[in-house]
């Protein structure tokens, strides 16, 4: 059997690992210059980001650019981007175009993002029954303690404290209670003493009326003269 040369076959194994394609991830420094490039020129993003080893720095690249101004070319750059700096993003984008259905696309804050979305358009239902239907339609359980306290603030924050609705949300004692703090609050200043009188109402709530009536007991013999 004849046997190749020696040197032979390394020139053969150096030819060979001359022909296999070399590859060199960028150093911290050469991807932060890349990076500032983005940073100048925006339209570099799509050939230089991703170029970039690891999420962090291809994550840093696509926040370096410039937030579009279409909602279609901003949900296209937070699908650029990856874990939480991703959800974030959607997060964002929800809460800017008051969009319910972005919150899916939101990861880890897609329950943030569906409450932020309830306070953002809370105000616009007058009553408990719209209200909790709303709050089902996006996903979110009433009964939650965190729910059931935006839904008390969306509907007890009105200048007239309207305490009667507590009766038709959840955690009625709890939203009682706010109701009584909130109305003992407003009622200052709102004593006319002459009349015995108050522009708050009571809705023929009995703690309500109790407390109209100390106030305005206090706030009158302040006012007696001596």
């Amino acid at each position: 059997m004849n046997d190749f040369p020696l040197h032979s076959v390394l020139i053969t194994v150096s030819l060979l690992i001359g022909c296999k394609p070399h590859t060199q991830e960028l150093g911290l420094t050469e991807s932060l210059e890349l990076i500032e490039q983005v940073k100048a020129t925006p339209s570099k993003a799509d050939s230089l980001c991703s170029t970039l080893s690891t999420d962090e720095l291809r994550n840093q690249c696509w926040s370096s650019t410039p937030i579009p101004k279409t909602k279609e070319q901003q949900i296209e750059r937070c699908n650029k981007l990856t874990d939480q700096i991703k959800d974030e993003c959607f997060f964002t984008l929800a809460e800017q175009h008051n969009d319910i259905e972005l919150c899916s696309l939101a990861g880890e804050f897609t329950w943030d993002c569906k409450t932020h979305i309830l306070q953002q358009n809370c105000g616009r239902y007058m009553s408990a029954k719209s209200l909790l239907q709303y709050t089902e339609d996006i996903g979110l359980d009433p009964e939650h303690q965190g729910v059931a306290g935006l839904l008390h603030r969306c509907l007890l924050s009105k200048p007239q404290i309207h305490i009667r609705v507590c009766n038709n949300l959840p955690e009625t004692e709890r939203c009682r209670r706010l109701a009584i703090n909130l109305f003992s609050q407003k009622l200052q200043g709102t004593i006319r003493c002459a009349t015995h009188s108050s522009s708050m109402k009571t809705f023929n709530d009995d703690e309500l009326e109790e407390i109209l009536k100390s106030e305005i007991s206090r706030q009158c013999s302040r006012e007696m003269p001596q």
